[in-house]
């Protein structure tokens, strides 16, 4: 039974629990089990609850042995080797561009990997969106010091390595757009261990170099986010969500086991980069899940019928009395919120978006007030930032006790909705805070150069990744 649950959980890309764990699940969910084993005797036909082997109507499962050869193939297998036996000597294959490919096809290696077929326009099945690259901004140039260029170093050397470094990141976004993302990491490693020694050479002994690679890595992160997420609550194929779970679990190891031998900077500067960005990603497709639940729910004119019901009869000053001397805030103005705004929300049949515009405004009133331009100002910011939240949480909390007490009917959908809020809003803060350390580092470094040079963080860079750049 164990192991047809492993089966299940990894053809769906999903992380099975140990044999105990299962075990405890299993007694919670069939609390008339009184055995403490199932069929421990191999061939035993008995029936527990219900619980048995699949019958020959039922579908095949896929063996579990070809399962975990499969799943080892792309997790653990990446590691096997551990020596890059082509790099000084290989070709880019068909992930580079033209310019280099004279340089990569003179010195051809046998044990590269062969990167699988490009979509040049592929399309899934979720919200229409495509293996067209078009999105991904052009890659600016590095820009170097002039004692940088010798007899080796040339602006067309730099300009070949830019030119093949963007289209392996346009190769690596249609593979992710057209939900090929087993075939990533051939590509990764056809790119990097087949490298023309040029290029190696390049980023050896060129800073400016690794610096411009996780920029682009920045750009390519942003762009694949955008193309999937151009809004929090955009709908996803379960099929394209899955490939994106595999993904952002998987793109770490992606880039540590293709760099084997590179520079340790460009290492640890990709990883971190793609780190943050799965951490980002999952989040941003958890809270995408969580606004498809909330605009079910707001979709069923009876639910929100039986929510207004509710509401009507919620206890406002009851939380108010609660809530005046723990949070310190103007009673008239929460009264004002619980009671007209929340009201009028749930009462003239609003969407998501409605929900979504009316915490925007929240933020903008009690947390955007000003904008810090120095370090007192960033740290105040910050202070009231944590302030909001603690006291949003506390009087949702109350909320939500509150209806429990009354036993409302609606609390399953109330429940729903603050899930969805309490994401969303931490999501906006988190994205204010993010762009207030951008922007006050952008002076800085404006500062720091004398007007300029600080604009060398790429426009379309997140400023989520923007912190890296000062690790040098």
């Amino acid at each position: 039974m164990f192991e047809h649950y492993q089966s299940n959980c990894i053809a769906n890309h999903l992380t099975p629990v140990n044999s105990a764990t299962f075990g405890k699940l299993l007694r919670n969910v069939f609390p008339d089990l009184k055995t403490r084993r199932l069929g421990t005797r191999g061939q035993s036909k008995y029936h527990y609850c219900g619980i048995r082997v699949r019958t020959s109507q039922d579908p095949e499962p896929v063996p579990i042995a070809e399962l975990m050869q499969d799943h080892a193939a792309t997790t653990s297998g990446k590691r096997r080797s551990s020596h890059r036996r082509s790099l000084t000597s290989g070709s880019i294959a068909t992930v580079t561009t033209a310019s280099s490919s004279t340089d990569a096809s003179s010195s051809a290696a046998p044990s590269t990997p062969t990167a699988p077929t490009l979509p040049s326009t592929a399309t899934t099945s979720g919200g229409g969106i495509t293996g067209d690259y078009s999105q991904l901004p052009v890659f600016s140039l590095p820009l170097l010091p002039p004692y940088r260029y010798n007899g080796q170093i040339t602006s067309e050397l730099v300009h070949d390595f830019t030119n093949a470094y963007e289209q392996h990141c346009k190769n690596v976004f249609s593979l992710v757009c057209s939900n090929q993302v087993e075939s990533i990491q051939e590509v990764m490693l056809a790119f990097y261990r087949g490298m023309p020694e040029r290029f190696i050479y390049l980023i050896q002994m060129v800073p400016e170099i690794t610096e411009s690679i996780w920029r682009w890595d920045c750009i390519l992160y942003d762009t694949l986010i955008s193309r999937f997420l151009p809004t929090i609550h955009h709908t996803l194929s379960q099929e394209t969500v899955n490939a994106l779970r595999l993904y952002t679990r998987e793109i770490r190891d992606y880039v540590e086991s293709s760099l084997i031998h590179y520079p340790t900077t460009l290492v640890q500067k990709k990883a971190d980069v793609a780190r943050i960005f799965s951490a980002k990603f999952r989040r941003q497709l958890t809270l995408n899940f969580a606004a498809q639940s909330a605009a079910n729910i707001l979709h069923h004119q009876h639910l929100v019928n039986a929510m207004c019901h509710d509401w009507n009869n919620f206890d406002v000053d009851g939380i108010l009395d609660q809530t005046l001397w723990v949070c310190d805030c103007d009673t008239q103005q929460i009264r004002h919120i619980l009671r007209t705004e929340v009201y009028q929300l749930l009462n003239t049949k609003p969407s998501i978006e409605h929900w979504m515009f009316w915490l925007g405004t929240l933020i903008d009133k009690y947390v955007n007030s000003f904008e810090p331009s120095s370090l007192n100002e960033a740290n105040l910011y910050l202070s009231k930032c944590k302030q909001f939240l603690l006291k949003w949480n506390f009087y949702t909390a109350l909320v939500m006790k509150d209806l429990a007490v009354q036993q409302a009917p609606s609390f399953a959908s109330f429940h729903t909705l603050r899930l969805f809020l309490d994401d969303y809003i931490l999501y906006l803060v988190e994205e204010n805070i993010s762009q207030v350390n951008h922007s006050m580092m952008q002076r800085h470094q404006q500062a720091h150069n004398g007007g300029g040079g600080g604009a060398s963080t790429t426009s379309s860079t997140s400023a989520s990744f923007s912190h890296l750049s000062n690790q040098d």
